[in-house]
């Protein structure tokens, strides 16, 4: 078992130079096909203030200023769409690194392999140890039979393994807590028959519950069914539950 472990580590340790230098590369691909977009956009926006010039002296049609406007548009939103991919391939790069999701990274290179001007032996190992998965696999786990059975070797095993524990903690149901597109936590709780929208700062989750640093004070009512449709002030009426 600890030669296996071992060599899963050592698996990890090369995955995460591919997969950090996969990244880094795409990133930089990215980065062109946005800019690529932002030349042909501003370039698009020209083409459209032309026309428009042109329709006004009679000397274009409407509808050739309406398919430069469509063709603006599409440029629009596909910006936005390669610009939010770009955002998930730093968030992804952030998480290989260990770093904190909301840091800016700023990626300057070519898109050409070069020869790297950095040591792997020094920079891994201290992505890794910033990394949860791997600190989680590298540590030696023992576990204690509450009443000691014979083991035969191929049975499975269930496992609960306590990483936190919080007194006194103000929890919610899971169902309650909704993640919104940008990424914030909320939850809605109810007051005077109207669903107020709180936000929240959530802590560790465990046995369907999810624990609550900020937002929420103890012994408010929130709602676990249905939140996904409410807007913040809209009256509801309670059904069952027991306030928790």
């Amino acid at each position: 078992m600890r030669l296996a472990e071992e060599n899963r580590l050592s698996r990890t340790r090369d995955e995460l130079i591919f997969n950090v230098s996969s990244t880094f590369y795409s990133i930089l691909g990215q980065e062109k096909v946005i800019d690529s977009l932002k030349f042909s956009l501003q370039a698009m926006e020209e083409q459209r203030r032309k026309m428009a010039q042109m329709v006004e002296v009679a000397k274009a049609a409407r509808v050739d200023l309406m398919r430069t406007e469509v063709r603006v548009a599409d440029l629009e939103q596909g910006l936005v769409k390669e610009e939010n991919v770009l955002d998930i391939q730093k968030r992804v790069l952030a998480t290989l690194l260990g770093l904190d999701e909301k840091v800016n990274l700023k990626i300057a290179g070519k898109l050409t392999f070069e020869k790297k001007g950095f040591s792997s032996g020094q920079l891994v190992p201290q992505a890794l140890d910033r990394r949860p998965d791997y600190q989680a696999a590298r540590d030696r786990v023992e576990a204690v039979l509450d009443y000691p059975i014979a083991i035969i070797p191929g049975m499975f095993a269930r496992l609960k393994l306590p990483l936190q524990t919080v007194a006194d903690a103000t929890v919610v149901p899971r169902e309650a807590v909704i993640v919104t597109p940008n990424g914030e936590r909320i939850a809605f709780v109810i007051k005077e028959g109207k669903a107020l929208r709180r936000k929240l700062e959530t802590g560790i989750e465990g046995d369907g519950r999810v624990q609550i640093i900020t937002g929420l004070q103890p012994g408010k009512k929130v709602v676990v069914a249905g939140n996904e449709k409410l807007r913040d002030g809209m009256e509801v009426k309670a059904q069952g539950g027991d306030g928790k």
